[in-house]
């Protein structure tokens, strides 16, 4: 009994991990990565244009909090802790950030987070351009990192979503202070002005003075209107777009070469079958032993072409599924400058 016991804590203890947070409900049983508890706390903020569809956008938003999930670097806040922790901040006008800088900022202290990344959604000409503001907390002022990419829905799913999340991570020293008196002016600039009006005193009495006909009449001032300074407009981003994906046959080309290969050979083989067959037919009626070394050669012509069209066929489908990549050829992060610092555009 000892030994059995002994037996199950030796292969279980390996398996043990904790998950990133304690109010996930993410359903069956999902192993990841082992997390350290003294990570840095990461929220994620995302908004899509009201244009894309709820599906689409609900997909995404999904594969990016998966992606997220992965790092064992840090420890992720779930959409619902995040909301949560907001409602208890006792800031609820912040529930309906679009996704501004300020707004962002202000969500991450609110919650306490070390980086909060706010994930941008808008549809450019049928494809999805995305970006992650990536804003470290941990320093004052704030630090910012932005990361740009665009592509289809299946682009993102399948490794684009997960390329933009790794810029951000991988490239901590390209992060540029925030100019938090720019933001602050800027959002002043877009409420509307206020206007501060001076009351008119009320109009002394009419005297009436002897012998002049016409009372004096005292004119109300004009009131005082205080005009706010126009700040700079803030530099926009840089935004790169990422180069069109190459084509199926493109990316599987190998693959292909052996396929027409194995396809020319069947048929030679079939060819050189046929032959041998019609003389192995004329030595039925006719023997001829010339003839019959001829058709016995077609024949051995016709086994080796079978044989090298099943070889070439396995080479197609073990270079489709094993060698050839079917992501993008070129696969790389650049960082380039924006408004608030740099940006990272990622490449497929």
């Amino acid at each position: 009994m000892r030994r059995y016991i002994f037996f199950l804590i030796v292969v279980m203890l390996p398996v043990q991990t904790w998950a990133q947070d304690e109010d996930s409900s993410s359903p069956g049983l999902d192993l990841v990565p082992l997390v350290n508890t003294k990570a840095p706390k990461v929220a994620v903020w995302f908004v899509a244009d009201p244009k894309i569809s709820l599906d689409d956008a609900s997909a995404l938003e999904g594969q990016m909090y998966e992606d997220f999930y992965k790092r064992s670097d840090i420890q992720l806040l779930s959409r619902e802790k995040t909301f949560d922790l907001l409602g208890k901040s006792g800031k609820p006008k912040l529930q309906e950030c679009k996704g501004d800088d300020l707004c962002l900022i202000r969500i991450g202290r609110a919650i306490k987070v070390s980086r909060i990344v706010g994930v941008s959604m808008e549809d450019v000409d049928g494809n999805y351009n995305i970006v992650l503001k990536s804003f470290n907390l941990e320093v004052d002022p704030p630090s910012q990192l932005n990361s740009v990419v665009e592509g289809s829905l299946t682009d993102l799913l399948i490794g684009g979503s997960g390329g933009a999340i790794a810029a951000i991570f991988e490239n901590s020293d390209q992060y540029a202070p925030v100019d938090m008196a720019a933001l602050t002016a800027a959002e002043k600039k877009e409420s509307p002005p206020v206007v501060a009006e001076k009351k008119p005193p009320k109009p002394e009495p009419i005297k009436v003075e002897e012998p002049s006909p016409k009372p004096k009449v005292v004119k109300a001032p004009e009131p005082i209107v205080h005009k706010l300074k126009s700040a700079p407009a803030p530099k926009e981003d840089i935004v790169a777009v990422a180069p069109a994906r190459p084509s199926f046959l493109r990316r599987h080309m190998w693959s292909a070469v052996a396929l027409g290969t194995s396809l020319a050979t069947l048929g030679t083989g079939i060819a050189f079958g046929v032959l041998g067959q019609d003389i192995a037919d004329e030595q039925g009626t006719q023997y001829n032993s010339s003839r019959d070394g001829t058709g016995r050669d077609y024949t051995l012509t016709a086994n080796v072409m079978f044989g090298l069209a099943g070889a070439a066929a396995i080479t197609s489908v073990i270079l489709f599924f094993f060698v050839e990549d079917d992501a993008p050829e070129t696969s790389n992060v650049s960082i380039l400058p924006s408004g608030a610092g740099v940006q990272a555009l990622v490449r497929f």
